[in-house]
Parts: structure tokens; C-alpha cells; sequence
């Protein structure tokens, strides 16, 4: 029996905010770890079709696309992955840690999704026409693309509070 199970929780249920803040980072970590070595899978596994359209001749349209796939979801991994890595480091709340954690999840899910759609349809998905799997790939990419961004202001503001908290400017009585 588990931990979890144990503890009288079930599997997959969050804990509760009263916590430690190690642990809720330490899960915050752990997922956005998890997901990030999931994207990175399916970013790896996009180089098979890249390999084939090289060596089959599939044309330039198709091995420009899944390149883009392959490197894109590697990259995008591989960003998930360092992101777990440095949200220790970072001065959050929890709002603003659970924020960072779901839209580095859209993000790495969303750039999976539209790639893969663009690459195996032959739709490049960035502009709103044509077949609605262009459509899919053009939403995946451009909600992808915001929550990136946003993950990465919400990382640049942990780093800005790290570093206040750091130097002793963060205007806490001592």
C-alpha cells in the first residue's frame, strides 16, 4: 500500500494547502517534471516520421514539419523539464506556482497537439483558414504560445521576488 493510501487519501488527489511549502513544491516540481518527460516522448518519437519523410522522400513540406515537431516537442520538453527543475528557487504563492504548473501543461500539451496535427495532415495551423485541421493546429499553437508566454512572466516574477527576498529588499521586517 502506498503512501497516498496510507495517509487515507486517495490516489491523484491533491493535498491540502496547510501543507509544508516544501512539499506542495516539491509536487509542483514532480508534475510539471512528469508532463515535461511526456512531451519530451512524444517529441522524440516525432523524429521516426521525420527519419521517413527524409529518407522516402516524402518532399520539403513534409520534412520541414516534422523537423518542427521533433525539435519543437524536444525543446519544449526539455523547457518543462529545467522549468521543475529551478521552481524551488522561485518566490511564489501558491496561486501563482499552480498557475505556472497549468500553463506549462497547456503549453507543452497544446505545441504537442498542433504540431503532430500540422505535420502528419500537411497543415501548417498559423492563420485562422482553411480545413478545420488547420483550425486545430492554429488554436493548439496560438494557446500554446500564450501560456508559454505566461509561464515564462510568471518564472520572471519568482526570480524578481527570489532575488528581493535574497538581498533582504523585500520589505519584510527583520
Amino acid at each position: 500500500m502506498g503512501r497516498a493510501q496510507a495517509d487515507g487519501e486517495t490516489l491523484g488527489a491533491p493535498r491540502s494547502e496547510n501543507q509544508p511549502r516544501g512539499d506542495r513544491v516539491r509536487a509542483a516540481q514532480i508534475r510539471v517534471a512528469l508532463h515535461g518527460s511526456i512531451v519530451l516522448s512524444i517529441g522524440l518519437l516525432c523524429g521516426v516520421p521525420y527519419g521517413q519523410a527524409i529518407t522516402a522522400s516524402w518532399g520539403a513540406d513534409a520534412v520541414r514539419a516534422w523537423h518542427t515537431a521533433h525539435l519543437g516537442l524536444v525543446v519544449g520538453g526539455v523547457w518543462m523539464l529545467a522549468s521543475a527543475g529551478v521552481l524551488s528557487f522561485l518566490e511564489l504563492g501558491p496561486r501563482l506556482r499552480t498557475a505556472l504548473v497549468l500553463l506549462l501543461v497547456v503549453s507543452g500539451y497544446g505545441f504537442s497537439l498542433a504540431l503532430v496535427v500540422a505535420a502528419s495532415s500537411g497543415v501548417r495551423g498559423l492563420e485562422p483558414v482553411g480545413p478545420i485541421v488547420n483550425w486545430v493546429a492554429f488554436v493548439g499553437n496560438t494557446i500554446a504560445a500564450a501560456a508559454a508566454l505566461g509561464s515564462l512572466g510568471i518564472i520572471m516574477v519568482g526570480c524578481a521576488r527570489g532575488i528581493a527576498v535574497a538581498s533582504g529588499d523585500d520589505g519584510r521586517s527583520r
